[in-house]
């Protein structure tokens, strides 16, 4: 009679581990999702963002590619020596069939070379390429094509760390309800990345809880960057075309707000998510959330007989 007694009870005890298992396994998987979700598009907005500032590098009046085919015009210049050669000079031939000879050598090299350096000029400052993807487009539309991609991708960001916020809180309240509250807190903060929870051990910075902060402005900074070089060049602009240029402008103050809109609305929603975990931290520090059952074994593992002996 006890031991069938007690095999029930340790089949009991068994079956609601079981349980407490799936309850705690199925809000972890959700959660987890919901956080992959988010640190992916963020990944996506920082590349663009960086993808946007490159755009803007490679097409400013003053970069390096100008200042580099500047000093190519130059013939005696020793940046252009260093791949052409120096310029023949007649006097160093001993007639002038020779000095020909070499001059026309020096002149198929140096067109050559300013043939390659022209379209590679041409090449990456008038045309944004987009990697993976093998599109290139003028570097004129990178204010209206940046300011949709960086404004969707914000967007999705948004709606993605709100849901985030709501499956942790969801879930915080009800494993307190199922009772097993610490086991998918440990879990859940085992798996963050960008945001790092408290845990048993575990000395938390001020400084690596803000670093993280800062890719939520990332776009603001890269298209700012975007509007205050087409503000430079408006001139060029006007001149190419006056009309397309005065919506260019328009359509990218008008980005610029709603990407610094969404940008603190990511953030503000990223905070928020930073107080969750330290509020599910005071309850996890709370031993009197932890139900009995964890503590003493269940009343029917109690034999109701003696035991021989």
């Amino acid at each position: 009679m006890g031991d069938r007694i007690l095999q029930e009870g340790v089949e009991t005890f068994l079956e609601q581990e079981r349980k407490r298992f799936e309850d705690v396994k199925g809000f972890l998987d959700a959660n987890s999702e919901s956080s992959a979700r988010s640190r992916n598009l963020i990944v996506v907005l920082a590349v663009a963002s960086v993808l946007t500032a490159m755009g803007v590098l490679n097409s400013m009046q003053s970069s390096w590619m100008v200042e580099r085919f500047e000093n190519l015009r130059n013939s005696q210049d020793e940046y252009l020596k260093k791949y052409v050669g120096a310029c023949p000079i007649p006097a160093n031939y001993p007639s002038k069939a020779a000095y020909d000879i070499e001059y026309d050598l020096y002149q198929r090299r140096y067109l050559a070379f300013m043939g390659a350096a022209s379209g590679a000029l041409v090449d990456n400052r008038y045309f944004i390429h987009v990697p993976f993807f093998g599109l290139a487009f003028d570097a004129n539309d990178l204010g209206f094509l940046a300011g949709v991609g960086l404004v969707s991708v914000l967007l999705l960001l948004s709606f993605s760390s709100g849901t985030e916020l709501e499956n942790l809180r969801l879930s915080f309240k009800e494993t307190q309800r199922l009772q097993c509250f610490r086991e998918f807190y440990r879990l859940a903060a085992m798996r963050q990345v960008l945001t790092i929870p408290p845990l048993p051990g575990r000395t938390v910075r001020r400084l690596e809880k803000w670093l993280a902060k800062p890719v939520y402005f990332l776009p603001a900074g890269a298209y700012l960057w975007v509007l205050v070089h087409d503000l430079g060049t408006y001139g060029v602009g006007r001149s190419l075309d006056s009309g397309k240029t005065n919506i260019l402008i328009t359509s990218e103050f008008f980005f610029l707000a709603a990407i610094l809109a969404l940008a603190l609305m990511c953030f503000v929603r990223s905070r928020n998510l930073d107080r969750t975990w330290q509020e599910g931290w005071l309850v996890y520090n709370d031993q009197n959330l932890v139900p009995a059952s964890r503590i003493a074994p269940p009343p029917n593992l109690q034999p109701t007989t003696s035991w021989p002996g």
